[in-house]
């Protein structure tokens, strides 16, 4: 739920009581149902980034749920800033011929992503 409220405060001595409105609202919304959504990005892996992008084209029908997908090239830099808790890595098919499988960091985040997906073969057909 959300909600939009605007409250005009006054000098004087209903500034408690505006004061205390204020705070009834601000609890109302607060206390409301929460989204239970719970989103993930999708970090694809591939060989190079222009044939995982193809692959994932065809694969994503299978994961529809992931509407954030990021492409991982050969470069370290790619993973500054990723929070693997909120990472569903997708590993397709020729991933171990790019080199960043390699890396210390990219290691990590296999280590510490939420779920890791290896896609067989087939699967992408």
């Amino acid at each position: 739920m959300s909600g939009k409220i605007t409250v005009k405060l006054t000098a004087g001595d209903e500034y408690d009581e505006q004061l205390d409105q204020l705070r009834q609202a601000f609890f109302a919304l607060s206390d409301g149902p929460k989204p239970k959504e719970k989103w993930r990005c999708a970090l694809v892996v591939g060989r190079t980034v222009s044939e995982a992008k193809t692959m994932w084209k065809r694969v994503k029908t299978r994961y529809p749920n992931y509407k954030y997908t990021q492409f991982v090239s050969r470069n370290p830099y790619v993973l500054d800033g990723i929070n693997p808790e909120n990472i569903s890595l997708f590993m397709l098919p020729g991933c171990a011929d790019n080199p960043i499988v390699n890396d210390r960091h990219f290691r990590w985040v296999i280590d510490n992503a939420a779920e890791v997906i290896y896609v067989e073969e087939g699967a992408d057909e």
